[in-house]
């Protein structure tokens, strides 16, 4: 498993590419997302760092939390 920590949110996946010079982490695999507030699932993932945008591309699922 991979496990990536951000300030605000826990991303877990089993396999990802990351490109450190790009700040981009991708994958086709089952993702989860955990976060103070909210929990996210879905299949397959972009993550860019330097624009600060993550995007589940399908299955989502998601729960907030008050």
């Amino acid at each position: 498993m991979i496990t990536a920590h951000s300030e605000n949110y826990v991303i877990t996946t089993s396999q990802a590419s990351i490109d450190s010079d790009g700040g981009t982490l991708e994958t086709d695999r089952d993702v989860k997302i955990e976060g103070k507030k909210f929990n996210l699932e879905g299949k397959g993932m972009i993550a860019d760092n330097n624009e600060q945008k993550v995007r589940i591309l399908n299955n989502v699922k998601a729960t907030f939390h008050h």
